[in-house]
């Protein structure tokens, strides 16, 4: 787990200031790497590849980066891991292939020598991201693991290509420009997080998951060139279904997951894993335990909060599993005090409020262990989020009512407020799980014209107050229209599930993770996404995966032969806080200074009487608006820390 960074310009400059600003932009990414720091330079001065070292594969200087190939030819830069590097390297030595180190990058390099980039990387197990510089054909091929496990970016402008793993390395060079791009805010306060390409600044991207890039002089100077894909989750939906028995795909999903975490243990560190108890993480840790000589150290936070409190229940797994347990329990004042560090972990805004847990529990571990197991990606391969059912059940039934209808039906909801929704469900129902601000909610969602916009719907947190924006805003399916295109599957649960996996999953999940992670030079492995898992998964027919509305059953029926069921059939917790009391109580003033008419009307993003009103209706009770406001404190907490001193446009 690396940081990396470079350019190629054909602007010139002195070597010893181009040596600066690499020197400069790879620094910046000192977290990632605190254990070394190489750089390289062309001898024109026109290319450069920055590395910062966490060293978890050969720790010896043998596997230090940038790494040139033994021909001379080829330097690269790499982040991430290729779990299956040691079958691949056995496969080079064959083919006459000497090694100089043990590392994984060298392997990587040489695969690309033998290979060809485009039949190297589809070799891969592994998350990553990597540059490679062609010094004869002056030539510079960048690539991004599947499912976006680590992150990417890039800019260009004026005969400048930049890449970086996180945008303050982008920002280090003293020409980058960061113009704030309206598409991408009003991408984030939809869903909060920026979603690819797109990133909070304009003429900045994100390399998409599963994708390469190829960067030449002449591409350089004409500024055209697109990502392609290698690999698309789109398959995964598209591929032809074969039954097998519920036997057999029992089986073979078992070996594939414990084939997946046999080589992501693969380490010259200590190895770890979160555990919160639920489904993902116990099943992770059952297969390290019965594949590891000693019991694994496992990581979990406690909250005094029963509500948000999974502890226990980790407490439990790990004991009847054996494994090595630390918990710690946080306080709301520890939660509250990782607030002011956010902008400096997250480059752009960001809203997912369990970046804060994610953060405390990734401190823990890295007392403890440099490389930790997680859980991610179970939710979204097996249809774990509860919003698939709710989607699923809704629209069957929005099919026997035309649109006109559940829109006059939409209207008369909303016109009676939440509040008094409350009084008038309280007095009539017993069931405190229904309520007007998820009533407001369902109205909204009645109006939907399809799949698509029913999704989007489901997932954006703001519900009609698209007025919040200063500037004229719509929902953003932009990314899942194209994404359902020639998509054979007619299941609505796995084309949710497909959705999830293009855009939340890399850039909500994932990206809270990483950075979070790499804050604390922490490496983070997730072996539900090894690809062959999903590749198997998408061969199997719809009505095979999602049994009796128990879309986890797969991962449960393994589980149950590790751990009582007792530890597993429980109803699913979020990772998150008490974001409704905090912003009434003990984060109030903060909020209050952030959401003030000054600050808001000073960038002219937001709609101050906006603001202003849903911040007042969410004090007075009337309202829970967490779900908006939040985005907007973090929006706000955001630019005040980058410093940003550009006219919006």
């Amino acid at each position: 787990m690396c940081g990396i960074a470079g350019f190629l310009t054909k602007t010139r400059s002195s070597i010893e200031e181009q040596q600066q600003k690499l020197k400069k932009i790879t620094q910046v990414l000192s977290h990632r790497g605190p254990d070394d720091e190489g750089i390289w330079l062309s001898a024109d001065g026109y290319t450069g590849l920055g590395h910062r070292r966490l060293a978890i594969i050969d720790l010896s200087r043998a596997g230090t980066q940038p790494m040139r190939s033994q021909c001379g030819r080829y330097i690269i830069v790499f982040n991430g891991e290729v779990y299956n590097y040691l079958e691949l390297k056995a496969e080079l030595k064959k083919e006459g292939h000497e090694f100089i180190s043990s590392s994984d990058t060298e392997v990587v390099l040489t695969s690309i020598i033998q290979w060809g980039m485009e039949k190297a990387i589809t070799k891969f197990i592994g998350m990553f991201a990597f540059c490679v510089w062609d010094s004869d054909k002056k030539r510079a091929y960048l690539a991004r693991d599947r499912f976006g496990e680590k992150p990417l970016y890039y800019t260009y402008s004026n005969n400048l290509f930049l890449f970086a793993s996180e945008i303050k390395s982008l920002k280090a060079w003293p020409e980058f420009i960061p113009n704030i791009s309206k598409t991408a805010l009003d991408f984030y306060m939809h869903y909060g997080y920026v979603g690819a390409p797109y990133t909070i600044y304009e003429n900045t991207f994100k390399l998409l998951p599963g994708h390469m890039l190829t960067i030449s002089d002449k591409e350089l100077v004409s500024q055209k060139f697109e990502p392609v894909p290698y690999w698309t989750l789109r398959n995964d939906i598209t591929s032809e279904k074969k039954f097998i028995t519920e036997s057999d795909m029992l089986t073979n999903l078992e070996i594939l997951l414990l084939d997946s975490v046999k080589k992501q243990c693969i380490s010259n560190v200590s190895v770890g894993a979160f555990l919160s108890g639920g489904i993902d993480s116990s099943l992770i840790v059952a297969l390290m335990q019965t594949q590891s000589t000693h019991p694994v150290k496992t990581f979990t936070i406690g909250f005094t909060d029963e509500k948000y409190n999974e502890a226990p229940y980790a407490k439990a797994v790990a004991a009847h599993l054996g494994a090595d347990h630390s918990e710690l329990y946080v306080s709301s004042q520890q939660m509250r005090d990782v607030i002011p560090l956010l902008p400096t972990i997250y480059d752009e805004p960001f809203a997912d409020s369990s970046q804060i847990p994610t953060y405390l529990v990734s401190q823990l571990a890295r007392g403890s262990v440099t490389v930790c197991l997680s859980g991610d990606g179970g939710d979204e391969l097996f249809g774990g989020y509860n919003h698939y059912k709710w989607c699923d059940k809704l629209a069957k039934k929005m099919k026997y009512f035309p649109l006109w209808s559940r829109i006059i039906l939409s209207n008369l909801i909303t016109k009676i407020s939440p509040h008094y929704w409350d009084i008038f469900l309280n007095f009539f129902m017993s069931d405190k799980k229904v309520n007007g601000d998820r009533l407001h909610k369902l109205s909204y969602l009645i109006s939907s014209k399809n799949t698509v916009d029913l999704y989007n719907k489901m997932i954006s947190t703001f519900q009609g107050k698209q007025r919040i924006l200063a500037f004229r805003s719509s929902p953003h399916p932009f990314f899942m229209t194209e994404a359902l295109k020639d998509t054979v599957s007619h299941h609505l649960i796995s084309q949710l599930m497909y959705l999830d996996g293009i855009s939340y999953l890399p850039d909500d999940i994932l990206t809270k993770v990483d950075r979070a992670s790499m804050a604390v030079s922490l490496e983070v492995r997730a072996p539900f996404l090894d690809h062959r898992i999903s590749e198997f998964l998408g061969k199997l027919p719809n009505e095979t995966k999602f049994k009796a509305n128990d879309n986890k059953w797969l991962l449960k029926e393994i589980l149950y032969k590790y751990v009582p069921s007792q530890l597993v059939d429980r109803p699913k917790m979020g990772f998150g806080i008490p974001l409704l009391s905090w912003l009434k109580g003990d984060l109030r003033e903060w909020a209050e200074e952030f959401l003030s008419e000054k600050r808001i009307t000073s960038k002219e993003y937001f709609n101050y009487k906006e603001v202003h009103k849903v911040w007042q209706e969410h004090l007075s009770g009337k309202r829970n608006w967490q779900n908006i406001i939040w985005p907007i404190l973090m929006f706000e907490s955001w630019y005040e820390h980058a410093h940003i001193n550009t006219i919006p446009h």
